[in-house]
């Protein structure tokens, strides 16, 4: 089970918690909850706030952009390094 909290207006959700943890937060201004017989998301990089309620279950907001990867910046370090020394080496 997932305990969801969610803006009344918006839909959008705010917080949940999944069993152990239910029933330690408040509701806030403006929110309510539900209980879904569902497993949290298992992605970490949406955040609860990227999830809309539609009534029976949350969903990606349509409006979320999946942040990029992280970079390896040793790796794009060592391509530019290699590409300075071939420049290097041309005007040699």
């Amino acid at each position: 089970m997932l305990e969801i909290f969610y803006e009344v207006a918006t839909k959008i959700v705010t917080a949940w918690r999944s069993e152990g943890r239910q029933g330690t937060r408040p509701i806030l201004e403006g929110e309510t909850k539900a209980m879904l017989d569902i497993e949290p998301p298992r992605d970490p990089r949406p955040s609860c706030r990227d999830y809309i309620f539609d009534g029976v279950s949350i969903k990606l907001s349509p409006d979320f952009v999946p942040p990029p990867e992280p970079r390896d910046l040793k790796v794009e370090i060592d391509k530019l390094k290699a590409k300075v020394e071939k420049l290097e080496e041309r005007l040699k």
